[in-house]
C-alpha cells in the first residue's frame, strides 16, 4: 500500500460517505459545514483533492482508502495512544487490524497519516520515544490501600516528568506511561489492583500483546 494522508475535513466527509458511525477515538473529527449546500461544497473539494493525488477516480475512492477506513470501523483489534510531551503538545495515534490487514494512523496537526506497519503491537510501540526503564521495582497493591508498595509507587509519580501518555487496547486494557528524569514507568489497573513498574519498550509490547 502507498502511504497517504487525509485531512480531518476529508475524514469527516468520507466517513459519512461510507456510512461509518463508530467512534474515531483517539482522533477528534469535527463536523464541517452547517447547511447541506456547505457540506456539498466541502465534499466536492475533498473529492477533487483525492483525484489530483490519484486516491479517487470519478468520485469513487481508491480501494486502499476505502479498505483503511473500513478497517478502522470494523477492526478485530486496535491500540490507541494519546500522549503529551513537556511542551504540552498532544500526539494521537491508532493502529488497527482486521484479519491480516494492519493500518497505522498518526495525527500531524490537521492531517492523518496512514501507513501499514508490520504488526499491531510493533506498529504502536515503535512510535514511543526510546527511553530506558526507570529505577526501582514493580509494585502491585489494592486501590486506596496504604502500604509500602503504594509509597513506592508514589516515589515514581513524584519524579520530574518529561512526557506522558495513555495506551489503550480498546475495550481490554488502559495503560499509562510516563517518562521521568530517570526513565520510563507504567501504571495500569486490573480487577481492583493497581500496578506501577519501570518499563521499556519491550515490557510495554509484552503487556499490549497479552491484552490482545
Amino acid at each position: 500500500m502507498t502511504d497517504f494522508t487525509l485531512s480531518l475535513a476529508a475524514m469527516d466527509i468520507l466517513r459519512e460517505q461510507l456510512g461509518i458511525e463508530t467512534s474515531a477515538y483517539p482522533f477528534e473529527i469535527p463536523h464541517n459545514g452547517v447547511t447541506p449546500e456547505q457540506r456539498a461544497g466541502i465534499r466536492t473539494a475533498v473529492v477533487a483533492d483525492l483525484e489530483r493525488r490519484g486516491l479517487a477516480h470519478r468520485g469513487k475512492l481508491s480501494a486502499e482508502i476505502e479498505d483503511a477506513l473500513t478497517t478502522m470501523a470494523k477492526r478485530d483489534a486496535a491500540i490507541a495512544m494519546v500522549g503529551i510531551d513537556e511542551g504540552s503538545s498532544c500526539a494521537r495515534a491508532l493502529v488497527v487490524s482486521a484479519g491480516t490487514r494492519v493500518y497505522r494512523i498518526v495525527q500531524d496537526d490537521q492531517l492523518l497519516r496512514f501507513d501499514t506497519p508490520t504488526g499491531l503491537v510493533r506498529g504502536m510501540v515503535e512510535l514511543l520515544p526510546d527511553v530506558k526503564a526507570g529505577q526501582g521495582r514493580s509494585v502491585t497493591f489494592a486501590a486506596n490501600e496504604e502500604s509500602n508498595d503504594a509509597l513506592t509507587a508514589g516515589t515514581y509519580l513524584k519524579r520530574p516528568r518529561l512526557r506522558l501518555g495513555q495506551l489503550s487496547v480498546i475495550d481490554r486494557l488502559e495503560l499509562t506511561w510516563f517518562d521521568t528524569d530517570v526513565g520510563r514507568y507504567i501504571s495500569y489497573a486490573q480487577n481492583g489492583w493497581l500496578t506501577y513498574a519501570p518499563a521499556d519498550k519491550t515490557r510495554i509490547a509484552a503487556l499490549l500483546q497479552a491484552a490482545i
